[in-house]
């Protein structure tokens, strides 16, 4: 998974594996075992693609669809809300500027979580 984020990004960036493999101090080889999905990169690799690159590790990991950095301002979020996951924290944010009370936000966070497992 992570090897087609990589792919994609070398690809998009119009990068050869031994130019996106030096920006990172790693040969076209590793590239090539990292694509393939032979080899792993180890987290501070991921994390220095996802800097250079502008994404996100969960992108990267295959984790979020979107794969464009959000960085969202937690003195924004009410407390009761900072634990709830990445991909619903926008959702949530949205929900609190309507005056929707914690508790309801959780809810309707859990009933979609539970639509999506039926799928």
């Amino acid at each position: 998974m992570i090897g087609d984020k990589i792919k994609q990004l070398r690809q998009e960036n119009k990068l050869t594996q031994y130019e996106f493999g030096a920006l990172f101090g790693l040969y076209d080889s590793t590239i090539s075992l990292y694509e393939t999905g032979k080899r792993t990169p180890e987290y501070g690799i991921v994390m220095k693609i996802a800097d250079h690159f502008n994404v996100s590790i969960d992108w990267l990991l295959g984790r979020v669809e979107n794969k464009e950095l959000i960085v969202i301002d937690q003195d924004n979020i009410p407390e009761a809300l900072r634990d709830i996951g990445v991909e619903y924290l926008k959702l949530a944010m949205e929900m609190n500027q309507q005056s929707i009370p914690p508790d309801d936000v959780r809810k309707i966070i859990e009933a979609i979580k539970a639509l999506r497992n039926k799928e």
